[in-house]
């Protein structure tokens, strides 16, 4: 038998990036918002119970804000550019892309391509938009400046450790890589979404 969950908060991400999602999750906690809201696939207590497509279907159904972290790695998977095509539809549900440094604005495709602002977790104005974001819609109550400050810092110095422990470099021929995504694959996802 299988447990039912509704998250609020779905982070979609490829699974080599779980690093990234859970230094998030962690934030999320830290700033006083229950794990239990929060669905993120490859994260023991946060993930998946039986069933990988239902779950994260179902997840994405009953989702109040959707996070996706870009990367490379993301661009390469079908599954990934499956859910950014579901999460595009849901324009009723706020969506935050967070982009690790190998992406930018102008090397954005599919469903969430360069008219969605790209957000970086080495930005103070980027973390509190995610915050406030997630705060908002969730209706989680507003933590003391002192806390934010201090899970602000402590969010950036995580994630500047993993970013500098990382084997990948981007390089130009990495980046022409990511844009050869066709738009066939694009055309695909919309299909099944309508």
């Amino acid at each position: 038998m299988s447990i039912e969950t509704h998250p609020t908060i779905f982070i979609s991400h490829r699974s080599i990036d779980k690093e990234i999602a859970d230094i998030l999750l962690d934030f999320f906690v830290r700033m006083g918002i229950s794990r239990d809201l929060i669905f993120c696939s490859s994260l023991p207590g946060n993930d998946i119970n039986e069933k990988i497509s239902s779950e994260v279907k179902d997840a994405i159904k009953t989702s109040a804000v959707n996070i996706v972290i870009l990367s490379q790695e993301y661009y390469k998977s079908a599954y990934c550019l499956n859910e950014a095509g579901i999460i595009w539809f849901m324009d009723s549900v706020p969506a935050i892309p967070i982009a690790l440094p190998e992406i930018s604005s102008d090397s954005m495709i599919g469903f969430l391509n360069n008219e969605y602002k790209i957000r970086r977790l080495d930005c103070d104005d980027d973390i509190s938009y995610i915050y406030d974001t997630v705060r908002n819609v969730i209706s989680a109550q507003q933590v003391k400046a002192s806390i934010i400050t201090a899970e602000v810092r402590k969010l950036k110095d995580q994630y500047l450790k993993y970013i500098a422990s990382r084997s990948f470099v981007p390089t130009a021929a990495t980046l022409e890589k990511i844009i050869e995504v066709t738009t066939d694959d694009e055309r695909i996802v919309l299909y099944y979404i309508i």
